[in-house]
């Protein structure tokens, strides 16, 4: 019958106790079974537990609990001042770059099979102010089964169960539905670029939106001035209608091009009211709205939340812009 590894224990005491840290003589206990273990250490052989494999125990199952108590005992740690925070590693969600996250201080304490109010039990739940906040789920062999990842009522990830054992406090989610993460330099990017379209708003006397309109900044192909152009959810290319009940911006009308052949509504600029083409902002290289609308249907949804997400989306694509412009 195989013989099983395993890469934690338990004490008497029930303290997780791994292979390097084990002294020999010490009874320890399998993580998943509770089963008494073999404990080896050799001159060649690196250190490490072992019992054979049952029908109440394999590979998998060791792997899953051990996983789950490392997570927990990285947490206890850090709560009590022996190690630094745990270490997630996340994706910024407008330039994708990795971005290295703490948990949050606000984590008080993790708990193991933990039963959310709509009945799902998940891996370790993360305990804030006496209320789970959020969840992990530990992923061996299987990812979360989508039917319960749909559900799951608070904000969650799934981690390798196999590289929290190489690393209990370094976190690689394989799903992520934490709070998205914008990084560092995006977060510059849309600073410098409030700044900028506020300071064009205030020079032109056009309005910058609150919420639904999107917005960016080009010059005028004609009088070579800055403007702020617009657009908006579900944007179709040379629409010929503006959305129903949401007031335009001033420098949005309809006028005939000769280009398209037809009327539909455009961005006008307010010193020389020339056309300022749907094709080149939403489908040129250096259209401000092309990092937003990549076909004709959508530019985000009509949710306050996205409208900010979106102009996050829209700063990081302009900075893009301006450094091409730099290089040449």
């Amino acid at each position: 019958m195989a013989e099983l590894k395993i890469s934690v224990a338990y004490d008497k005491e029930r303290n997780i106790v791994r292979p390097e840290n084990a002294v020999t003589g010490v009874n320890y206990h399998c993580p998943a079974c509770g089963e008494l273990l073999i404990f080896r250490r050799g001159q060649i052989k690196v250190p490490h537990f072992a019992h054979k494999q049952t029908e109440a125990c394999n590979q998998e199952t060791i792997v899953h609990q051990s996983a789950k108590l490392l997570i927990q005992k990285a947490i206890e740690d850090w709560k009590v001042g022996k190690s630094e925070p745990p270490v997630l590693e996340r994706k910024c969600r407008v330039c994708d770059r990795n971005v290295e996250q703490n948990l949050p201080e606000k984590v008080d304490y993790a708990s193991l099979e933990h039963r959310l109010p709509e009945g799902f039990i998940v891996d370790i739940g993360l305990i804030a102010h006496g209320n789970v906040e959020a969840a992990i789920e530990v992923r061996v062999t299987h990812e979360v089964d989508e039917a319960k990842a749909q559900q799951i009522s608070i904000p969650f990830i799934e981690v390798d169960g196999n590289e929290i054992l190489e690393n209990p406090s370094r976190w690689k989610p394989t799903i992520d539905f934490f709070k998205p993460l914008t990084c560092t330099k995006c977060r510059l990017d849309f600073q410098n670029f409030r700044k900028k379209t506020l300071r064009i708003a205030k020079q032109t006397g056009v309005d910058l939106p609150t919420s639904f309109y999107r917005y960016a900044s080009i010059l005028c192909w004609q009088c070579n001035k800055e403007i702020l152009v617009f657009t908006w959810p579900n944007h179709k290319m040379y629409s010929q209608e503006l959305p129903i009940g949401q007031p335009p911006p001033k420098t949005l009308c309809f006028r005939f091009s000769k280009a398209v052949g037809r009327k539909y509504c455009m961005n006008t600029c307010i010193f020389c009211n020339a056309i300022q083409g749907d094709r080149f902002l939403h489908i040129e290289p250096e259209g401000p709205f092309l990092g937003l609308c990549y076909d004709e249907d959508t530019c985000g949804k009509d949710s306050l939340e996205s409208f900010q997400e979106d102009l996050i989306k829209l700063a990081s694509y302009a900075d893009y812009i301006g450094d091409l412009e730099r290089e040449d």
